[in-house]
Parts: structure tokens; C-alpha cells; sequence
């Protein structure tokens, strides 16, 4: 790692431990550079060719899949990149409906619809969200890959 870091830029290094600590260059989200990023993510997705469960979303309630609050999710998690956006939401209802089924494509996952090793694995604190929050104010999952029940094999 800290040769991979060495081979960087003085800016590029800056930029991943900006990245790293939640401090990267603010995006400044007025309502036109939103509409902007919004109209990018519908023509990505358009262009994109493969996306069954998309689609089969899109046909159960186009109102939760056109979201704006929602769509925002994926663009903020690529800084605004339309392409990766897109790439991102396709296998997030692809993801959400291999492993949940279709009835949960349109709405939150809810503690009903895990399966008992599911809730173990949560229960066994694997997975913990930090009291405390990062410098953006994101909270901080942790995850001990050590601790708990191995239910899982992949």
C-alpha cells in the first residue's frame, strides 16, 4: 500500500486521503446542476442494454424507481458520475432481486424479509455502525470479518 502510495502524484495522494477521511472537494448541489446530473443518469440508463430487474421495478412502481431522493443516492455515491450512477443502480435492483425476490424491488428491506442466519449474522456485531461519525458527518460502518458466526461462505 505505501508503495502504491509513493507512485502517486503529490495531488493524486491528496485526493485519496481527502477521499479517505470524507473531506473530498465539496459538490455543490444547486437545483440546476442536480436536474443536470439527473437528466445524465436517465440517458445512462437508457444506453444501458441488460437490466431485467430495472425494468421489472420500473414496471411495479415507476414512482419509487424514478425517485429523485433516491436516484440522488447513486449519483452521490460516484460524486456525480452519470455512467457509474447507472452501472450502480442496475445491480442494485439486480442484487436486491436475487437475494430478496421481487417483492421487496420497490421498497426498503425490512428485518421481515431476512432469513434467520441473516439476523444472527447482524445480531453477532459483525457488523456495527460507530457511535461516533466521519469529518463529512457520514456514519461509519464497521465490519469484523473475525468476529461472529461464519454462516456464510461468499
Amino acid at each position: 500500500l505505501a508503495r502504491e502510495m509513493n507512485s502517486l502524484s503529490m495531488k493524486e495522494r491528496e485526493q485519496r486521503f481527502e477521499e479517505m477521511h470524507g473531506v473530498s472537494s465539496f459538490i455543490d448541489e444547486n437545483p440546476s446542476f442536480v436536474r443536470s446530473a439527473l437528466c445524465e443518469l436517465d440517458q445512462e440508463l437508457a444506453s444501458i442494454q441488460q437490466k431485467s430487474a430495472y425494468h421489472l421495478a420500473y414496471s411495479m412502481d415507476r414512482s419509487y424507481v424514478e425517485d429523485t431522493r433516491f436516484r440522488l443516492m447513486f449519483l452521490r455515491a460516484d460524486l456525480f458520475n452519470a455512467k457509474k450512477a447507472a452501472e450502480r443502480l442496475v445491480l442494485f435492483f439486480e442484487k436486491k432481486l436475487k437475494f430478496y425476490g421481487p417483492a421487496t424491488l420497490v421498497r426498503p428491506i425490512l428485518m421481515s424479509d431476512l432469513c434467520d442466519e441473516d439476523i444472527t449474522t447482524l445480531k453477532s456485531g459483525v457488523f456495527q455502525i460507530l457511535p461516533s461519525r466521519d469529518r463529512s458527518g457520514r456514519p461509519i460502518l464497521f465490519l469484523c470479518s473475525n468476529c461472529g458466526p461464519k454462516l456464510y461462505t461468499s
